[in-house]
């Protein structure tokens, strides 16, 4: 506030006017005492209603009119002893309606600048950017926010076009100048804009038309608040969320997928957007669980459950979402992949039920071997004592060829049963591969089998005899499903960290409903045959820390996939 200062004393300049005011009326007062002026005294009373434009508020010129008026009517009632002529009367009613006519034009003059200083107060105080500009562009005005904001001091952008100032901006400056000349207004316009340090900041402009006071628009108003930090956090979240384990949805009182976000996406191999729009039973497919669980949340409920859908295993939690009313408007879907999960619960089942089995082999296994060789030893002394061409001889030797086929069933069972630790050492792949061909190929019933292997002779570190045993058994199985002829097709991939073998045959295929139950102990297709080749080649690989996996379709064949870490488990 300025002052008046009188030596050391410094008085507010609104103060020395109230103080000036008070003198003026009663100087005012006095004169009009001393010589009734008429109209002149109603004029003389507005000195110190005038003074009111220099003290603070619109009262102190309505409270010096109530005043005069006051003294104007002492004064007559002083002035004279009888009755008021008419004459005074009209002059000092006059002289009081222009006293309060310049009073009320004060007072209304006052609280106008009240009004524009307190609107300038809040411009000026505002951490928004608060800027004007014709509807050239040209900037008329520039608060202190939007000098924080953009980063450029007021006095160098006052005068200048807007696209001069943030050349980037250009196009979208003269698009929202077009649309303001056309009397719209911009809410919630968000962009991103380049200060003069090179620094990027995201904001929300409120971009709106000024109008003079017969409506023509006369300029732009423009209002930009800093919404960097929470576009950062919602990056950050959009990250956190396509990266996540977990696929999070969003439904609509339709069913309809209205958002849609997380990594599990990539392993359906579909992306966020794909979904927007479409109803939740397709995103896994028609899945009976799928159409089940989404009809019980729409019925209200919240819970967990799961399924297996797109060769995957899900688990699901459901939250309904509801109205003011109550009523379900939509719902929340949380699914996890757990795929992994459940394969390491399987496995540990799996081995669990193996190691009671394998208790059981052996004890089997055990009471069976010897008495076994024993039986074999003596039918072959037996048929050893016939003559030559004895027709019993024949018979022993056909025994003879079924205790052999259950001496390999007792040792598949030991071997199931006890199986060896591994013993690590370098593995030429390819060589190994050949020479169980070779192997395979000097069997009479599989002379005429051809056996395709490509790919390079990969060297890792394994048990050269496991891995001989897990080739035979896959050579073997996909040489009696392509009827001993073939072609088998092996293939090597060499990779960084695993390599992968994959045999191929031409076979029938696995039926679908077969397909989960291959690698299970003593499960076989065949006539003859123990069931457990696949399940104890699945665990030589698995001693290597490697996987074995069939993907069939019926009458197209099998491929069994074996991957393998280079450098052994």
């Amino acid at each position: 506030m300025s002052s008046l200062k009188s030596g050391s004393v410094s008085v507010p300049r609104s103060a020395a006017a109230g103080v000036l005011g008070v003198f003026a009326m009663a100087a005012v007062f006095v004169v009009d005492l001393v010589t009734p002026l008429g109209y002149l005294d109603g004029i003389l009373y507005t000195i110190p209603v005038l003074l009111g434009l220099w003290v603070p508020g619109a009262r102190y010129a309505l409270t010096v009119a109530s005043a005069a008026t006051i003294l104007i009517v002492i004064d007559v009632m002083l002035s004279t002893s009888g009755s008021v002529p008419l004459t005074v009367v009209v002059d000092r009613v006059g002289a009081i309606a222009i006293l309060w006519g310049i009073a009320a034009a004060v007072a209304w003059r006052k609280r106008r600048d009240a009004v524009i200083e307190h609107l300038s107060a809040i411009v000026k105080s505002s951490d928004d950017a608060i800027l004007g500009t014709t509807l050239d562009g040209v900037v008329s005005s520039f608060n202190a926010g939007a000098e924080r904001l953009f980063g450029l001091p007021a006095a160098e952008v006052i005068g200048r076009r807007v696209e001069e100032l943030l050349p980037h901006a250009a196009r979208d400056a003269e698009r929202f100048l077009a649309r303001i000349r056309d009397g719209e207004t911009l809410e919630h316009v968000e962009m991103r804009r380049v200060r003069r340090d090179g620094s990027e900041i995201w904001v929300s402009l409120r971009v709106s038309p000024v109008r003079d006071q017969d409506g023509r628009i006369t300029g732009v108003s423009t209002i930009a608040h800093d919404i960097s930090r929470r576009k950062a956090a919602e990056e950050r979240l959009a990250l956190v969320l396509r990266n996540a384990p977990v696929l999070l949805l969003r439904l609509d009182a339709e069913g309809r997928i209205t958002f849609a976000e997380g990594q599990p996406l990539a392993a359906l191999g579909t992306a966020a957007g794909d979904w927007v729009g479409k109803p939740a039973v397709a995103l896994f497919g028609e899945e009976e669980w799928v159409v089940e669980q989404t009809r019980r949340v729409f019925l209200g409920e919240g819970f967990t459950a799961g399924g297996k859908a797109a060769g995957r295993w899900w688990e699901n939690h459901y939250v309904p979402l509801r109205g003011p009313g109550g009523a379900v408007t939509g719902a929340v879907a949380v699914s996890i992949d757990v795929t992994e999960r459940k394969e390491a619960e399987e496995k540990l089942v799996r081995q669990e039920a193996l190691a009671r089995l394998g208790t059981m082999a052996a004890v089997v296994a055990h009471e069976v071997k010897n008495p076994l060789a024993g039986i074999g030893g003596a039918i072959q002394v037996l048929r050893d004592r016939l003559p030559a061409r004895a027709a019993d001889r024949e018979i022993l030797t056909e025994v003879l060829g079924r205790l052999k086929g259950l001496n390999a069933l007792v040792q598949d069972l030991l071997d199931f049963a006890r199986p060896r630790a591994p013993r690590f050492a370098r593995v030429a792949l390819g060589t190994a591969l050949r020479e169980t061909a070779a192997l395979l190929a000097a069997d009479p019933a599989f002379s005429g089998l051809a056996v395709e292997i490509e790919g390079p002779d990969v060297t890792l570190v394994g048990d050269a005899d496991f891995l001989r045993d897990v080739f035979h058994n896959l050579l073997l199985n996909g040489a009696q499903a392509a009827g001993g002829k073939g072609p088998l097709r092996v293939t090597i991939e060499e990779g960084r960290e695993r390599c992968r073998v994959t045999v191929r045959d031409p076979g029938p295929g696995i039926p679908a409903d077969l397909a989960d139950k291959v690698f299970e102990p003593f499960f076989t297709t065949k006539h003859r045959g123990t069931g457990l080749g696949l399940s104890i080649a699945r665990r030589l690989v698995e001693a290597h820390g490697g996987t074995l996996t069939l993907t069939s379709v019926s009458g197209s064949g099998t491929a069994a996939v074996v991957e393998l870490p280079v450098v052994g488990p």
